[in-house]
C-alpha cells in the first residue's frame, strides 16, 4: 500500500527533484551541464599547471643577445630590463667592482689592455708596446718615439696618446727625461716635453682646475744646463702638466702632486725646435734608474684586483609584485668561478631596502666562452623600485676573475 499511495502521490502531484533524493552520477548518460553548474575548483583540481619560465628565459636570453649584437644601452620593457654595460647608465653604484670601459663589463679584477695613438717615426709610426699588470709598467720602444726632423704638427710636435680603456689610478711620480742634442750647424737643439693625463670624461686631470702637480728637477748630465722646468697649463698645443726646456745633454725631470691621480688617458707631446734627433723617456720616480735602456716606462696604471666587490643596478619602476627572475651572463676570464658562492645575486623589489638572495642555476652557454645563469619566480618583499645586487668572492688576478657581461630582470 506504502508503494502504491507514493505513486498515487507522484502521479496526482507531479514529479519533482524530492522525489529523487539520491540518483548515482552514472546514471546520468547525456545533455549538458550548464556553466553556472559546474564550480571553478571542480575544474582546476585537473588542470596542468603552467610552467612559464622556459618562456620567459628565452626572452631575457633573447633581449641580451639584441642589446649585445647592436650594443644598446640599457632597457626596460613592461617585464624585463636589460644590460650589456655597453655604457654605465644601467649601474647605481659600486664597491671595488668597476665596468670595464673597453671590455664592457663589471669585475673586480678587471685586467687593462692599453692602446697607443699618435706619431712615431717614419720607420715606425705604429709603436709597439706591452703592459705589465702587475707592476703597471708600459714598455715602448723608444725608437718609436724619437723626433726624426719635419713637422708632423703646426708646431713641430710629436706626440702619443695612450688609453688604458678606464680611469686607473697613477702613482704620484712620474719622471722625464729629455734627451737632446747638437746640430750639424753647431746650433744647441732645445726641446720641450709635456705630460698630462685626461679622465674617462676628457678632462684633464692636471691644471684648468685640477690637480696642481709640482715640477722637480732630478739629473742634468754634466755639461748640461736646463733652461726651464715649469708647470703648464694651457699651451696652444692644449697639452698641460710638465715643460722642461733644455740645452745640450740629458736632462730629467719628475711630475708629482698630492692625492689621488685618476684617469684614462695619458698624453705626451715632445719636440725639437732644431729639427735634430730627440728623444724622451717617461718613467718612474722611485725606481731611481733611466728606464732600462732603450725603453719607455710608464708606471702607475696598474689592474684593479679586489678579491670581493659587488655592484648595484638602477631601479626599475612598475607595478608592485613580491616574485622576480632574473638570467645572468658571465665569463670565467681565470679559473672557474661557482655560482652562488663567487657570483652571488640578489633582488629586491623595494628599492633595495630588502634583497633576497638567489639561488642561481646554469644554463647553456650564451656564446662561446660565455656562460649564462638564471634564477625563477624568487619571493621578494612587495615593492615597485625593482633593482639587482651582485657581489663577487674569492677573487684573485690570473687565478680566479669574474666578469659579468650582462643582466636581465624579470618581472
Amino acid at each position: 500500500m506504502t508503494k502504491a499511495r507514493d505513486l498515487a502521490n507522484i502521479i496526482s502531484g507531479g514529479f519533482t527533484e524530492a522525489d529523487i533524493p539520491n540518483l548515482s552520477a552514472g546514471k546520468i548518460t547525456s545533455g549538458t551541464f550548464a556553466d553556472a553548474r559546474l564550480s571553478q575548483s571542480s575544474v582546476q583540481q585537473y588542470a596542468s599547471t603552467f610552467d612559464d619560465n622556459k618562456i620567459v628565459n628565452d626572452i631575457s636570453t633573447l633581449g641580451l643577445r639584441v642589446h649585445t649584437q647592436e650594443n644598446l644601452n640599457a632597457s626596460n620593457t613592461n617585464s624585463a630590463s636589460f644590460d650589456v654595460f655597453q655604457d654605465s647608465s644601467g649601474i647605481a653604484s659600486n664597491t671595488n667592482a668597476p665596468r670595464n670601459v673597453a671590455g664592457e663589463y663589471v669585475a673586480p679584477v678587471s685586467g687593462i689592455t692599453p692602446s697607443i695613438s699618435g706619431a712615431g717615426n717614419s720607420a715606425n709610426p705604429n709603436p709597439s708596446f706591452s703592459f705589465n699588470s702587475t707592476t703597471g709598467l708600459i714598455t715602448l720602444d723608444n725608437s718609436s718615439v724619437a723626433y726624426q726632423g719635419g713637422n708632423p704638427d703646426n708646431n713641430g710636435v710629436y706626440w702619443s696618446i695612450i688609453d688604458f680603456g678606464q680611469d686607473v689610478t697613477f702613482d704620484s711620480g712620474l719622471m722625464v727625461e729629455l734627451l737632446t742634442g747638437v746640430n750639424n750647424a753647431g746650433n744647441v737643439n732645445a726641446g720641450l716635453c709635456q705630460l698630462n693625463i685626461k679622465n674617462n670624461s676628457n678632462a684633464w686631470v692636471f691644471g684648468s682646475g685640477g690637480i696642481t702637480p709640482t715640477v722637480t728637477e732630478n739629473f742634468v748630465a754634466a755639461g748640461g744646463t736646463i733652461s726651464a722646468v715649469n708647470d703648464i697649463y694651457n699651451q696652444d698645443l692644449d697639452y698641460q702638466g710638465i715643460y722642461a726646456g733644455v740645452n745640450s745633454l740629458p736632462v730629467r725631470a719628475s711630475l708629482s702632486w698630492s692625492g689621488t691621480a685618476t684617469g684614462r688617458y695619458l698624453y705626451t707631446a715632445w719636440s725639437n725646435t732644431w729639427g735634430e734627433p730627440s728623444t724622451y723617456k717617461l718613467y718612474d720616480n722611485s725606481n731611481g734608474s733611466s728606464g732600462n735602456g732603450n725603453n719607455l716606462l710608464i708606471a702607475g696604471a696598474k689592474s684593479i684586483a679586489n678579491a670581493t666587490g659587488s655592484f648595484e643596478s638602477v631601479a626599475i619602476t612598475t607595478s608592485s609584485t613580491s616574485s622576480m627572475g632574473a638570467v645572468i651572463t658571465y665569463q670565467d676570464y681565470s679559473g672557474t668561478n661557482a655560482l652562488n658562492t663567487d657570483i652571488i645575486l640578489k633582488l629586491s623589489a623595494d628599492n633595495g631596502s630588502n634583497y633576497s638572495t638567489a639561488t642561481l642555476t646554469a644554463l647553456p652557454n650564451f656564446a662561446t666562452g660565455i656562460k649564462m645563469a638564471k634564477v625563477n619566480d624568487l619571493s621578494v618583499t612587495a615593492g615597485t623600485s625593482l633593482k639587482y645586487k651582485i657581489s663577487f668572492a674569492n677573487q684573485s688576478s690570473g687565478s680566479k676573475e669574474a666578469r659579468i657581461r650582462g643582466v636581465s630582470l624579470q618581472y
